[in-house]
């Protein structure tokens, strides 16, 4: 599939690049007090790099392999309206309230159903079971109707999402009931942690800004602190118009329209269908080895002092089309399209 040259997307002034890092003042004491009370993340800057390990390629290499022209124009339409972003639920959404209590609602009517078709064996069609139907299920039923069809028919919006925008460097987001933008790079990066009534933890990866009290939160819940390093990484690399895309299945279709990724892809011979291609048993594989590797870096340290340690890279991921088969080529000259 080619690249439009009519969607490709434009960086502006305040994109975020770790090239040109702005000179930024230093927190005043009350964003201070608030960062010691959590537990922050000290890595910067691709360390680790072990993308595979918190990319969901799994789930996304599925889709991406049934999808045809026409449902890829429709989602790259949706996609690249507002320049290459993420978007994380926040619960002041309207739409992912609803969402959730549908889910909900959902989940225990399958309970309240089962106990209704028991009450109707040990009661047969009388009084006892009606009451249980109507008591449980019937209520529970409802609501997860209700909820499907007021998603479906778009009675309940969708606003008031984080959205972190790589084309602008800005993170947006609803607080007070206003709309808010402010630049990533003053935002750092801490891990939260949930206990589960089970007793065990989740943790989530929160940015809180330096220099005030607003925070937002990535809604994705994490097993271990390190999976929350990674996706730290991840997040850098995606925000950072210096560096191409992560090259991971979930962004396949977005790096043909990213300037940045665009020139890497072609300088290094990157087949632009490489993870459509790929099959979905070895790349459980690598996500396997990814996670492995992941889990054994020495956090906190620099790729060159983890190496130095004596830790190994799983060579599985981003550049390994190469493989031997290609070469990187030199840069385009400056003023081609790619670098528009």
């Amino acid at each position: 599939m080619s690249t439009g040259a009519d969607k490709i997307q434009t960086y502006t002034e305040t994109a975020y690049d770790s090239t040109r890092l702005r000179e930024l003042p230093r927190p005043r004491a009350h964003g201070e007090r608030i960062a010691r009370r959590r537990h922050p993340i000290t890595g910067r800057g691709k360390q680790c790099g072990e993308y595979l390990a918190v990319s969901h390629a799994e789930a996304y290499l599925p889709q991406l392999k049934r999808l045809s022209q026409s449902e890829i124009h429709k989602l790259e339409q949706e996609q690249l309206g507002d320049g290459i972003y993420k978007e994380w639920q926040s619960l002041k959404n309207p739409a992912a309230v609803v969402q959730q209590l549908t889910a909900v609602a959902g989940f225990f009517s399958i309970g309240a159903g089962l106990a209704s078709l028991d009450a109707l064996w040990l009661w047969g069609f009388g009084l006892k079971w009606l009451n249980t139907a109507l008591i449980f299920f019937v209520p529970l039923i409802s609501l997860y109707v209700l909820g499907k069809t007021a998603l479906k028919r778009g009675w309940v919006k969708s606003k008031n999402n984080t959205v972190l925008n790589r084309c602008t460097g800005k993170v947006s987001f609803t607080y007070n009931k206003r709309r808010r933008s402010i630049p990533f790079d003053e935002f750092d990066p801490y891990l939260s942690i949930a206990t589960n009534p089970t007793g065990s933890s989740n943790y989530y990866l929160r940015l809180v800004h330096r220099y005030s009290s607003r925070s937002v939160v990535q809604p994705d819940a994490y097993n271990t602190p390190w999976e929350a390093e990674v996706g730290w990484e991840l997040l850098q690399q995606f925000m950072d118009v210096s560096q191409p895309l992560p090259d991971v299945p979930g962004w396949e279709l977005t790096r043909r329209y990213d300037p940045t990724s665009i020139e890497y892809d072609q300088r290094h011979g990157r087949p632009p269908d490489y993870w459509k291609d790929r099959d979905i048993e070895q790349v459980r594989k690598w996500v396997d080895a990814s996670r492995k590797a992941a889990e054994a870096f020495p956090w906190g340290s620099t790729r060159k002092q983890a190496l130095a340690m004596g830790w190994q890279p799983s060579g599985v991921g981003e550049g390994d089309w190469l493989n031997g088969r290609h070469e990187p080529v030199p840069a385009p000259a400056a003023g081609s399209q790619a670098n528009a």
